[in-house]
């Protein structure tokens, strides 16, 4: 939905809706929202109309759940100002997701003024209730200094709360700290076990940090291939900067054969979808890559590179 303590954060792959239908088919119905929030799968125009019946009704889930859909535009009409309007309405009854959503909404100023201040006090009625999405928000704003002063150790607290419940961006904000000793110490172990556990859980950002790890031999004995395995598997997830470690991967000849058509193609990709200093580096790696190649090659090259692209869409 918004940011976490690294990139944006999409509400439809952190939030957790059960739908309590009581008349309606349950399982269905839960089942067709998880499909919306993870897949992106359309709902049909009656379960449209039963959700938005049940959030008429009162009942918290569905207002959080039907907010959830216009705040990404799901299978109705994408409008912030109705997204907030539904997460007040289940926020106002306590409901922990609709309350940390519409923090969301005022640090981002989507459908209400941007009002850290007004998102942090939401944050904290979520955290209230254990609301490990609410911690992580909190800990961000203590990260930026936003709605609170900024506080290195705050951050550090509220995320390890939310990575003890499990959560994603928790794990993978605790990662950061230890990795860069900031409100804890130095640790490059500890660093690489939140990373891990983060990246299990499928986080990309931090299966390519595990492959900076076992690149740099940082935190974990050296190894080049499995560096390149979860340079692989952070690209298939989308980090676009997994896609220039694993151009690198290949013009080297480090955990991979030395392949400069894959090097080419993957430099490209990530030239393609990166700024500042790594867009930089993978052009001078695609360039290099590119002295390597004959006209056939480079022609393979740049299809593979196109195909890529097709299926990684900008972010």
């Amino acid at each position: 939905m918004r940011r976490n303590t690294m990139t944006g954060r999409d509400i439809l792959l952190s939030v957790v809706v059960a739908l309590a239908l009581t008349v309606l088919n349950e399982p269905v119905y839960a089942q067709s929202l998880n499909f919306v929030r993870i897949a992106g799968e359309e709902l049909t125009s009656q379960e449209i109309a039963d959700i938005r019946l049940r959030a008429e009704q009162g009942y918290p889930d569905a207002q959080f759940a039907l907010g959830v859909m216009h705040w990404e535009g799901r299978s109705v009409e994408q409008d912030d100002g109705e997204a907030a309007r539904w997460f007040r309405l289940a926020a106002d009854q306590g409901e922990a997701d609709g309350q940390t959503a519409l923090g969301d909404a005022y640090w981002d100023g989507r459908g209400v003024p941007q009002d850290d201040r007004e998102a942090v006090r939401w944050f904290r009625l979520a955290i209230n209730q254990g609301d490990a999405y609410g911690q992580v928000s909190l800990g961000t704003a203590y990260s930026y200094g936003r709605g609170v002063e900024q506080d290195d150790r705050e951050t550090v607290r509220w995320n390890r709360l939310a990575a003890d419940q499990g959560h994603v961006y928790g794990q993978r904000a605790l990662g950061v700290a230890y990795w860069q000793g900031r409100g804890v110490p130095q640790d490059d172990r500890e660093a690489v076990r939140w990373f891990r556990l983060a990246a299990e859980q499928g986080n990309a950002f931090s299966q390519t940090q595990l492959g900076i790890v076992y690149w740099e031999g940082r935190g974990a004995a050296q190894d080049d291939r499995e560096a390149v395995q979860w340079f692989r598997q952070g690209a298939e997830g989308g980090n676009f900067v997994a896609t220039s470690w694993l151009a690198l991967a290949y013009s080297e000849g480090r955990g991979v054969l030395q392949d400069f058509v894959f090097a080419h193609a993957w430099a490209n990709l990530a030239a393609s979808r990166l700024s500042g200093d790594m867009r930089v580096s993978s052009v001078e790696m695609r360039d290099e890559a590119a002295k390597r190649l004959t006209s056939e090659e480079l022609d393979a090259a740049q299809r593979l590179a196109e195909q890529l692209m097709a299926v990684n869409p900008p972010r």
